[in-house]
């Protein structure tokens, strides 16, 4: 299916503007746009499967969110991830939060305990940390549910499981676990309580109980330095060492170079998916619940020699581009569920109809509510090789102010394998 002659001259001349903001001449922009620009599936609930179908088999399957309070993003990955399940042998679901509020949510969907929670309550107290909105909803309900009763007919190799990737909350609550596994050593145990004080007094600096300075870069020596003993007393480490090492560098450049510390979260979360493709999936394959800033391959994103990486571009660059799928999601307008500061609580915010020159504006000009975007040809994917803007809200968004930092110029059909759109969202419930 491709856009009419009528419409792409109406983004002829849209995106020839916008090509200019790009840096890029008139010239080159009549050499870049091409006049079909092809669309996989007018409806996307209809083309998804024929999409999972032609992919072939995949080692990873990120599925993105343009935003983190958007009802459709959820609910669509849900129903791709379920049809996975269903008839790829996805058997591992990752998603962006820490590993000790998923492991109660494992817990649950393996019948091992909490059986006499409802679903939401199980939800409220697997996650108390802010956000909670961000998996605390109707959807993951939903996809709880459908995974439990799976779980419950079918064994072994077959059931599904979920893990968290974040490492910047659980820090206690590792070395918790640590000292319960790490029992017979007093070395240990006395290195374990000294490694729990020094990561309190990183989060008075952190919270503005101390002021963040060179003592707090002391108190950081300290702690790699602890680590590092506990790795010579243990000749096999626990996943959890590497996790604490890589949330100390993470909080140590957090206040003065927080793309460096965009980057150390990002390979911890990239180095974990790898893992665990090979350690934890049984022979089926793995799905990772994240934002499209961490999912979309960052090498397409003009980030003008920042350094910026992301878990998408490193996974591609480790275990090759064929064995994983990337599927971004963008919506033109509609409303999201955010807080508008850190810790506050979560409101449902109007978002205002996507800039010019972005792809939501082109998909907006096409006839189709719902359109699927999917490059399965060399062909396909070069009529959408031109850069463009594309939005992102995170956990913290604030309609009255300027939406700047909502936006990058990217190239959608480098960042992603596909991409699914909506006209009007509304807000995760």
């Amino acid at each position: 299916m491709y856009l009419s002659r009528s419409i792409y001259r109406a983004l002829k001349r849209t995106l020839s503007v916008a090509l200019l903001i790009f840096t890029i001449s008139p010239a080159e922009a009549e050499e870049n746009i091409k006049l079909e620009l092809p669309i996989y599936a007018t409806k996307a609930e209809l083309g998804y499967q024929s999409m999972l179908n032609s992919l072939g088999p995949k080692l990873v399957y990120l599925l993105g969110d343009a935003s983190h309070g958007t009802e459709e993003f959820y609910a669509f990955r849900r129903e791709i991830t379920q049809s996975l399940i269903k008839e790829h042998r996805l058997r591992v679901i990752i998603i962006e939060e820490e590993w000790d509020s998923v492991e109660i949510i494992n817990d649950y969907i393996l019948g091992n305990g909490y059986a006499s929670l409802e679903t939401r309550e199980l939800l409220d107290l697997a996650l108390p940390r802010w956000p909670k909105w961000i998996w605390n909803n109707r959807q993951m309900v939903k996809f709880i549910d459908w995974v439990k009763d799976w779980n419950q007919n079918h064994t072994g190799d077959e059931q599904v499981r979920m893990l968290g990737m974040d490492m910047k909350e659980a820090i206690l609550p590792s070395i918790e676990r640590l000292s319960t596994l790490w029992t017979e050593s007093l070395t240990t145990r006395q290195e374990l309580i000294r490694l729990s004080d020094y990561w309190k007094l990183i989060f008075q600096y952190a919270t503005g109980g101390l002021e963040y300075s060179e003592q707090s870069a002391d108190v950081h020596r300290l702690i790699a330095q602890s680590l590092k003993r506990l790795r010579d007393l243990k000749e096999d480490t626990d996943p959890l060492l590497d996790m604490l090492d890589f949330a100390n560098r993470y909080y140590q450049h957090y206040q003065s170079n927080f793309f460096e510390a965009w980057n150390i979260r990002s390979r911890y979360m990239a180095k974990f998916v790898h893992a665990t493709i090979y350690r934890e999936a049984g022979g089926g394959s793995v799905a990772v619940w994240a934002h499209n800033n961490h999912v979309g391959d960052k090498s397409a994103d003009d980030v003008k020699g920042s350094g910026l990486i992301n878990m998408g571009q490193l996974l591609r660059e480790k275990i090759g581009a064929n064995n994983i799928f990337i599927l971004g999601s963008a919506g033109y307008q509609g409303a999201v569920l955010a807080a508008r500061q850190w810790q506050n609580d979560g409101e449902v915010q109007p978002v205002s109809p996507a800039r010019d020159h972005s792809i939501e504006q082109i998909l907006f000009h096409s006839p189709w509510e719902n359109p699927l975007l999917y490059w399965d040809t060399p062909i396909n994917k070069e009529r959408w090789n031109f850069d463009v803007l594309h939005r992102g809200i995170g956990a913290i968004f604030d309609h009255t102010k300027d939406d700047a930092e909502t936006w990058s110029i990217t190239n959608i059909a480098r960042r992603y394998d596909a991409l699914v759109f909506w006209r009007t969202t509304t807000s995760l419930k």
